[in-house]
Protein backbone atom coordinates (compact mmCIF):
# COMPACT_ATOMS: atom_id res chain seq x y z
CA UNK A 1 0.00 0.00 0.00
CA UNK A 2 1.18 3.44 -0.87
CA UNK A 3 1.37 6.52 1.18
CA UNK A 4 -2.00 8.31 -0.67
CA UNK A 5 -3.59 4.78 -0.12
CA UNK A 6 -2.74 4.64 3.56
CA UNK A 7 -3.43 8.61 3.54
CA UNK A 8 -6.69 8.23 2.35
CA UNK A 9 -8.35 6.42 5.44
CA UNK A 10 -7.47 9.30 7.68
CA UNK A 11 -8.53 12.20 5.39
CA UNK A 12 -11.81 10.47 5.36
CA UNK A 13 -12.29 10.46 9.31
CA UNK A 14 -10.54 13.89 9.47
CA UNK A 15 -13.73 15.05 7.25
CA UNK A 16 -16.39 13.46 9.43
CA UNK A 17 -14.80 14.58 12.51
CA UNK A 18 -15.23 18.19 10.69
CA UNK A 19 -19.09 17.74 9.22
CA UNK A 20 -20.28 16.07 12.58
CA UNK A 21 -20.49 18.71 14.46
CA UNK A 22 -21.75 21.38 12.12
CA UNK A 23 -24.48 18.81 11.11
CA UNK A 24 -25.28 18.72 15.03
CA UNK A 25 -25.09 22.50 15.07
CA UNK A 26 -27.78 22.14 12.11
CA UNK A 27 -30.17 19.91 13.75
CA UNK A 28 -30.07 21.87 16.82
CA UNK A 29 -30.83 25.46 14.90
CA UNK A 30 -34.31 23.98 13.02
CA UNK A 31 -34.96 22.22 16.54
CA UNK A 32 -38.64 23.95 17.34
CA UNK A 33 -37.53 22.72 21.27
CA UNK A 34 -34.78 24.67 21.47
CA UNK A 35 -35.83 27.37 19.33
CA UNK A 36 -39.01 27.67 21.60
CA UNK A 37 -37.16 27.85 24.60
CA UNK A 38 -34.56 30.58 23.26
CA UNK A 39 -36.91 32.08 22.62
CA UNK A 40 -38.75 32.50 26.13
CA UNK A 41 -35.48 32.39 27.72
CA UNK A 42 -34.73 35.87 25.59
CA UNK A 43 -38.11 37.27 26.63
CA UNK A 44 -37.64 36.61 29.78
CA UNK A 45 -34.18 38.04 29.91
CA UNK A 46 -35.91 41.40 28.26
CA UNK A 47 -33.77 40.68 25.05
CA UNK A 48 -36.67 41.43 22.87
CA UNK A 49 -34.86 41.25 19.61
CA UNK A 50 -33.32 37.96 20.06
CA UNK A 51 -36.85 36.83 20.82
CA UNK A 52 -38.48 38.00 18.31
CA UNK A 53 -35.64 36.63 15.70
CA UNK A 54 -36.21 33.23 17.88
CA UNK A 55 -39.69 33.37 17.60
CA UNK A 56 -39.96 33.80 13.99
CA UNK A 57 -37.62 30.82 13.36
CA UNK A 58 -39.84 28.85 15.74
CA UNK A 59 -42.67 30.09 13.14
CA UNK A 60 -40.55 28.75 10.42
CA UNK A 61 -39.69 25.77 11.83
CA UNK A 62 -43.45 24.44 13.00
CA UNK A 63 -45.49 27.11 10.77
CA UNK A 64 -48.70 28.81 11.84
CA UNK A 65 -48.90 28.18 15.97
CA UNK A 66 -51.64 30.26 18.16
CA UNK A 67 -49.10 30.46 21.14
CA UNK A 68 -45.98 31.17 18.67
CA UNK A 69 -48.41 34.43 17.14
CA UNK A 70 -49.65 35.21 20.61
CA UNK A 71 -45.72 35.60 21.91
CA UNK A 72 -44.53 36.95 18.43
CA UNK A 73 -47.26 40.23 19.55
CA UNK A 74 -46.02 40.48 22.98
CA UNK A 75 -42.32 40.78 21.44
CA UNK A 76 -43.35 43.45 18.94
CA UNK A 77 -45.62 45.36 22.01
CA UNK A 78 -42.00 45.25 24.03
CA UNK A 79 -40.33 46.28 20.95
CA UNK A 80 -43.23 49.24 20.32
CA UNK A 81 -43.41 47.48 17.14
CA UNK A 82 -47.33 48.39 17.13
CA UNK A 83 -47.91 47.64 13.31
CA UNK A 84 -46.29 43.97 13.27
CA UNK A 85 -47.57 43.56 17.04
CA UNK A 86 -51.26 43.53 15.73
CA UNK A 87 -50.51 41.28 12.43
CA UNK A 88 -49.55 38.71 15.16
CA UNK A 89 -52.19 39.24 17.64
CA UNK A 90 -54.72 39.00 14.16
CA UNK A 91 -53.30 35.42 13.22
CA UNK A 92 -53.79 34.08 16.42
CA UNK A 93 -56.98 34.57 16.51
CA UNK A 94 -57.69 33.38 13.63
CA UNK A 95 -56.17 29.97 14.70
CA UNK A 96 -58.04 30.47 18.22
CA UNK A 97 -60.60 33.04 18.42
CA UNK A 98 -60.88 32.10 22.25
CA UNK A 99 -57.94 33.60 23.15
CA UNK A 100 -59.28 36.33 24.92
CA UNK A 101 -55.70 37.75 26.12
CA UNK A 102 -55.35 38.22 22.45
CA UNK A 103 -58.23 40.23 22.09
CA UNK A 104 -57.77 42.52 24.96
CA UNK A 105 -54.07 42.82 23.70
CA UNK A 106 -55.64 44.24 20.23
CA UNK A 107 -58.63 45.88 21.55
CA UNK A 108 -56.15 48.06 23.07
CA UNK A 109 -54.01 47.94 19.94
CA UNK A 110 -56.37 49.57 18.07
CA UNK A 111 -56.87 52.19 20.94
CA UNK A 112 -53.55 52.88 20.29
CA UNK A 113 -53.92 53.12 16.49
CA UNK A 114 -56.71 54.93 16.78
CA UNK A 115 -58.63 52.55 14.71
CA UNK A 116 -62.33 51.06 15.76
CA UNK A 117 -62.18 46.93 16.39
CA UNK A 118 -62.79 44.25 13.77
CA UNK A 119 -66.28 42.85 13.81
CA UNK A 120 -66.69 39.91 15.43
CA UNK A 121 -66.20 36.86 13.12
CA UNK A 122 -69.22 35.14 11.49
CA UNK A 123 -70.43 31.92 13.63
CA UNK A 124 -68.93 29.76 10.92
CA UNK A 125 -65.74 31.02 10.99
CA UNK A 126 -65.96 30.64 15.34
CA UNK A 127 -67.16 26.95 14.71
CA UNK A 128 -64.09 26.24 12.03
CA UNK A 129 -61.69 27.53 14.88
CA UNK A 130 -63.18 25.88 17.57
CA UNK A 131 -62.96 22.66 15.18
CA UNK A 132 -59.27 23.52 14.49
CA UNK A 133 -58.37 24.40 18.14
CA UNK A 134 -60.13 21.06 19.38
CA UNK A 135 -58.52 18.82 16.38
CA UNK A 136 -55.58 20.33 15.02
CA UNK A 137 -54.06 18.85 11.88
CA UNK A 138 -52.04 15.42 12.25
CA UNK A 139 -48.47 15.72 12.56
CA UNK A 140 -46.26 13.79 10.94
CA UNK A 141 -45.36 11.25 13.85
CA UNK A 142 -49.39 10.76 14.15
CA UNK A 143 -49.58 9.57 10.81
CA UNK A 144 -46.17 7.42 11.23
CA UNK A 145 -48.08 6.30 14.31
CA UNK A 146 -51.70 5.46 12.56
CA UNK A 147 -49.46 4.04 9.15
CA UNK A 148 -47.63 1.56 11.60
CA UNK A 149 -50.92 0.43 13.64
CA UNK A 150 -52.76 -0.12 10.37
CA UNK A 151 -49.62 -2.18 8.93
CA UNK A 152 -49.12 -4.45 12.05
CA UNK A 153 -53.24 -4.50 12.14
CA UNK A 154 -53.46 -5.59 8.64
CA UNK A 155 -50.43 -8.25 9.02
CA UNK A 156 -52.64 -9.88 12.00
CA UNK A 157 -55.12 -10.02 10.04
CA UNK A 158 -53.77 -11.77 6.91
CA UNK A 159 -51.89 -14.37 9.04
CA UNK A 160 -55.58 -15.25 10.39
CA UNK A 161 -56.98 -15.67 6.85
CA UNK A 162 -53.94 -17.43 5.05
CA UNK A 163 -51.15 -18.46 8.02
CA UNK A 164 -51.55 -22.37 6.89
CA UNK A 165 -50.51 -21.40 2.88
CA UNK A 166 -48.05 -19.51 4.40
CA UNK A 167 -46.25 -22.66 6.53
CA UNK A 168 -43.36 -21.77 8.80
CA UNK A 169 -42.90 -18.15 6.80
CA UNK A 170 -46.59 -17.31 8.09
CA UNK A 171 -45.74 -18.58 11.68
CA UNK A 172 -42.80 -16.45 11.94
CA UNK A 173 -44.74 -13.20 10.87
CA UNK A 174 -47.60 -14.32 13.12
CA UNK A 175 -45.01 -13.59 15.94
CA UNK A 176 -43.70 -10.19 13.87
CA UNK A 177 -47.91 -9.26 14.45
CA UNK A 178 -47.91 -10.53 17.67
CA UNK A 179 -44.99 -8.61 18.73
CA UNK A 180 -45.50 -5.39 16.38
CA UNK A 181 -48.85 -4.74 17.06
CA UNK A 182 -49.02 -3.82 20.85
CA UNK A 183 -46.20 -1.70 20.07
CA UNK A 184 -48.00 0.23 17.32
CA UNK A 185 -50.99 0.43 19.55
CA UNK A 186 -49.39 1.67 22.03
CA UNK A 187 -47.68 4.64 19.63
CA UNK A 188 -50.95 5.69 18.36
CA UNK A 189 -52.54 6.05 21.63
CA UNK A 190 -49.51 8.38 22.39
CA UNK A 191 -50.01 10.23 18.95
CA UNK A 192 -53.60 10.78 19.04
CA UNK A 193 -54.36 10.99 23.01
CA UNK A 194 -52.35 14.05 23.61
CA UNK A 195 -49.40 16.64 22.59
CA UNK A 196 -46.16 16.87 23.88
CA UNK A 197 -44.49 19.21 26.10
CA UNK A 198 -41.00 20.19 27.76
CA UNK A 199 -40.33 20.97 31.21
CA UNK A 200 -39.19 24.91 30.78
CA UNK A 201 -38.59 24.98 34.48
CA UNK A 202 -35.33 23.56 36.02
CA UNK A 203 -37.48 21.40 37.34
CA UNK A 204 -41.26 20.07 37.78
CA UNK A 205 -43.08 17.34 39.90
CA UNK A 206 -45.69 15.46 38.45
CA UNK A 207 -48.27 15.06 41.36
CA UNK A 208 -51.21 12.58 41.61
CA UNK A 209 -53.91 15.01 41.76
CA UNK A 210 -54.17 18.89 40.74
CA UNK A 211 -52.51 20.60 43.89
CA UNK A 212 -49.40 20.76 45.87
CA UNK A 213 -51.59 18.51 48.92
CA UNK A 214 -51.03 15.63 46.26
CA UNK A 215 -47.78 13.61 46.65
CA UNK A 216 -45.29 13.69 44.37
CA UNK A 217 -44.95 11.02 41.41
CA UNK A 218 -42.02 11.77 40.01
CA UNK A 219 -39.22 14.75 39.67
CA UNK A 220 -38.65 16.06 36.01
CA UNK A 221 -35.72 17.69 34.75
CA UNK A 222 -35.45 21.20 32.52
CA UNK A 223 -36.09 19.36 28.57
CA UNK A 224 -37.66 16.74 29.43
CA UNK A 225 -40.68 15.72 27.12
CA UNK A 226 -44.04 14.99 28.88
CA UNK A 227 -47.52 14.23 27.42
CA UNK A 228 -50.50 16.15 27.20
CA UNK A 229 -54.02 14.18 28.50
CA UNK A 230 -56.38 17.30 28.64
CA UNK A 231 -59.08 17.94 26.50
CA UNK A 232 -59.39 20.03 24.38
CA UNK A 233 -55.87 19.34 23.05
CA UNK A 234 -54.12 22.14 21.35
CA UNK A 235 -50.69 22.25 20.04
CA UNK A 236 -49.43 25.28 21.40
CA UNK A 237 -52.95 26.91 23.59
CA UNK A 238 -52.42 30.15 24.65
CA UNK A 239 -53.37 29.36 28.38
CA UNK A 240 -50.29 27.37 27.92
CA UNK A 241 -47.81 30.73 26.87
CA UNK A 242 -45.07 32.39 28.08
CA UNK A 243 -47.84 35.01 29.77
CA UNK A 244 -49.78 32.60 31.05
CA UNK A 245 -52.52 33.10 33.82
CA UNK A 246 -55.52 31.08 35.82
CA UNK A 247 -58.20 30.54 33.30
CA UNK A 248 -61.29 28.51 33.28
CA UNK A 249 -59.04 25.06 32.85
CA UNK A 250 -56.80 25.68 36.44
CA UNK A 251 -53.26 26.25 36.84
CA UNK A 252 -52.67 22.27 36.88
CA UNK A 253 -53.08 19.60 33.84
CA UNK A 254 -52.89 16.03 33.58
CA UNK A 255 -49.78 14.20 32.04
CA UNK A 256 -47.95 11.03 31.12
CA UNK A 257 -44.20 11.44 31.97
CA UNK A 258 -41.77 9.28 30.02
CA UNK A 259 -41.79 6.17 32.64
CA UNK A 260 -45.41 5.88 31.72
CA UNK A 261 -46.58 7.88 34.98
CA UNK A 262 -49.78 9.45 35.08
CA UNK A 263 -50.07 12.73 36.99
CA UNK A 264 -50.81 16.49 37.30
CA UNK A 265 -48.26 19.27 36.85
CA UNK A 266 -48.14 23.03 37.05
CA UNK A 267 -48.95 24.97 33.69
CA UNK A 268 -46.27 27.49 33.92
CA UNK A 269 -43.58 24.73 34.09
CA UNK A 270 -43.96 23.00 30.81
CA UNK A 271 -44.55 24.19 27.38
CA UNK A 272 -46.00 22.57 24.73
CA UNK A 273 -44.38 21.56 21.08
Amino acid sequence: MNGSARRRPLAWIAVCMAVSPLCRALAQDSDPKALFLAATAAFNAGDFTAAERQFQACRSAIGEEPTVNHNLGLTYLRLESLGQARAAFERCLEQSPRDREARDQLRLLLVKLDESEPPPPSWLHALWGSVRSVMPPPRAVELAALANFAAASALGLWLLTGRRRLGRLGAGLGVLAVLTWPVAASRLADALDGRRAIVTAGSAAVRGGPGDEFGEIVRLTEGQAVILLERPRLRLGPSLSISAVRDERGLWCEVRAPSGARGYVRRGLIEPI
